[in-house]
């Protein structure tokens, strides 16, 4: 690969429990009951405003609800996000071997923040969050955007990511995506897509750099009876 673009949450950080904090910042601030945990985990890597018209089950109260979310989140999203194991070891590994930028859902100052407070802005040639003028994943666009601020083509950046939507956003871009098993999502997410290797530990994110230009399918995750065979 001739670089490597990252999703967030979920693949580089483990930051649920200061989405969960904010989420329960929130649902105070509405007077109202915070749903499940559970349901909560569930929507990260969506869009904030879509997350609380599903929540809430008005899409009117979206707006609102991401409001306080934002309120409380941009002060405390440094209180216990944290590298998943393995993850900076890696990533100073691959700099100065590969351009690496970010992709998130996460909102872009807030997305910077987190990667400044890491030590991580020598690392990455860009980080995009949401609201900087590109519509949601699984929309391509800011992962193209992003190639080509790299001057990469789609097919020979890889994106390393947790869920179905990165998944989907990979796929619709044309760049050949590599599942982290470590994340949110759950390998189960994939079921029928595509994945050019699930990557089952972080320490195995250097390898990227080698893998071959325009590798596309090595896995399709299938369900069968609650099981995930790799074919």
């Amino acid at each position: 690969m001739k670089a490597i673009v990252f999703d967030l949450d979920g693949t580089l950080v483990d930051s649920q429990a200061d989405i969960l904090r904010a989420y329960e910042a929130a649902f105070d601030a509405l007077g109202i009951a915070t749903p499940p945990r559970g349901r909560l985990l569930s929507t990260i890597g969506t869009r904030l405003e879509e997350c609380f018209a599903q929540l809430l089950g008005d899409p009117a109260m979206g707006p609102e609800g991401a409001r306080h979310f934002r309120a409380w989140y941009e002060v405390h999203c440094l209180d216990h996000t944290r590298p998943f194991a393995g993850v900076d070891d890696s990533l100073r590994r691959l700099a100065g071997n590969v351009p690496m930028a970010v992709c998130t859902m996460k909102k872009g100052p807030y997305a910077r923040k987190v990667v400044a407070g890491l030590g991580w802005e020598e690392l990455f040639e860009e980080v995009l969050g949401a609201e900087e003028g590109f519509p949601a994943k699984p929309d391509p666009a800011m992962l193209l955007e992003l190639c080509r601020r790299l001057e990469v083509a789609p097919g020979e950046t890889a994106f390393v990511g947790d869920t179905r939507l990165d998944a989907l956003t990979a796929k619709a871009a044309g760049c050949p995506f590599h599942f982290a098993a470590w994340g949110y999502g759950g390998l189960s997410s994939l079921d029928g897509l595509p994945a050019s290797s699930i990557l089952r530990s972080p320490s195995e994110l250097p390898g990227l750099a080698a893998a071959p230009n325009g590798a596309r399918v090595a896995y399709t995750c299938r369900l069968a009876g609650g099981a995930h065979e790799q074919v």
